[in-house]
């Protein structure tokens, strides 16, 4: 269990800042927390996917992964003190002014540097503010302390099954053996050959290979399936950081209890289903949390994808924006990748292609990007399936343009 706990806070790190970084990329700051580790998730499974075309999936992707992330933080502060340099030097007079004269050629000390200091402390302190009150953890006391004290059982119980439990049928026929294969060659052209299943190329088992971490105790750890059941719970169990705050009647004393029933008469809605079903879920998945299967993370991902949506588009607090729907559109391209089976969910991107393309704001950039990113997501995926069995879709559609030696025959 302390394994897994220090598995979650690596993918948490690696995940989190990758989501982090894609979202500024596309210039949209999420109401819900669990949005940058999913994310990032997400990236993540494409660069797996696109690492296991040239090798195993190992240490070194993790260590370029790291140092790919540790460049994308420090660019942006590298081109501030680039920018900084250049514009002070700039701005600098060949000649000295009376103030320099006195200080003996030295430019006098600017007064404003406690300032600038005191205004950074500032917003470092906002953005904790804001972070915590995304958590759900602002203000701290009440319902808010007791929701605390719940997420962090419910992680703690979910990381307990992550740890031990039973496997699923499918896990030892052929899923550890795909990831093993995955990690330790990458894709082998007409694997589908020795195994039929291992053509089905599901991509979550490119994500599970990269966060085995077998290289390091010669044994792999199978906690992603585990760790996106605990985002599943998190989001069901913390507030949305849009939602109104309950504020007592004048001469009445706010208590735990009508804090907590006016909240749940409030939260009667789609939602509010949507969260009790999400819980339910992870309840009956929670024998199989140890079985790096495919089943169980498509339903876990469904979830996820689904309520977000829905909390994106109640009323109360609806995203007008059609960017945060398109971002979930390419989670559901992911999914399709991850189960051919999860292909309902691209009915999601109607929504925002209607309102990219034909909207009162016609976005035709945005929707290009979009695009784009889709491309991106499944470009890997169809790669490794010619390459595993020489199919497009296997066992859907064959592809009968090129002989290939190791093509799996029809039927």
């Amino acid at each position: 269990m302390v394994s897994v706990l220090l598995i979650w806070i690596y993918i948490s790190l690696t995940a989190g800042v990758t989501g982090a970084l894609v979202l500024r990329f596309f210039r949209y700051r999420p109401r819900f927390v669990v949005s940058y580790p999913l994310a990032g998730m997400a990236v993540l499974t494409v660069y797996a996917g696109i690492w296991s075309l040239f090798g195993g999936v190992g240490l070194a992707a993790n260590l370029a992964l790291i140092a790919i992330l540790m460049a994308g933080l420090a660019a942006p502060a590298l081109l501030r003190v680039v920018h900084a340099g250049h514009r002070s030097g700039r701005d600098h007079s060949d000649q000295q002014t009376p103030t320099e004269k006195h200080t003996g050629g030295q430019p006098p000390v600017k007064k404003s540097a406690g300032k600038r200091e005191r205004g950074s402390d500032r917003r470092i302190k906002r953005a904790g503010r804001e972070l915590a009150g995304r958590l759900g953890l602002v203000p701290f006391h009440g319902a808010q302390f007791l929701r605390a004290l719940i997420v962090a059982a419910a992680v703690l119980f979910i990381a307990y099954g992550t740890s031990c439990g039973i496997w699923h049928k499918d896990t030892p026929l052929y899923h550890a053996q795909a990831i093993h294969w995955i990690e330790s060659y990458g894709v082998v052209r007409g694997l589908g050959n020795l195994q039929s299943h291992f053509a089905y190329n599901n991509s979550c088992f490119w994500l599970y290979a990269l966060y085995s971490l077998s290289p390091l105790t010669g044994q792999s750890f199978h906690a992603v399936q585990g760790y996106l059941a605990a985002l599943l719970a998190v989001l069901c169990l913390m507030p949305d950081a849009a939602s109104r705050s309950v504020t007592p009647a004048p001469g009445r004393s706010s208590s735990l209890t009508v804090e907590v029933i006016s909240r749940f008469t409030d939260s009667l809605s789609i939602v509010f289903f949507l969260r009790a079903a999400g819980l339910i879920q992870i309840l009956l998945l929670f024998d199989e949390l140890v079985s790096p299967s495919s089943d169980a993370f498509v339903l876990l991902l469904t979830h996820l994808i689904v309520q977000l949506w829905a909390r994106l588009a109640d009323r109360r607090h609806r995203e007008a924006s059609p960017v945060p729907y398109a971002l979930l559109s390419m989670l559901a391209v992911w999914a399709v990748t991850v189960k051919l089976a999860a292909a309902p969910l691209l009915l999601l991107a109607v929504k925002p292609v209607t309102k990219l393309l034909f909207g009162k704001k016609r976005d035709v950039r945005t929707f290009f990007l979009f695009l784009g990113t889709a491309c991106v997501i499944t470009l890997p995926y169809f790669a490794r399936n010619i390459l595993l069995s020489g199919w497009i879709l296997y066992p859907a559609l064959p592809q009968h343009l090129v002989s290939l030696p190791w093509q799996i025959p029809d039927g």
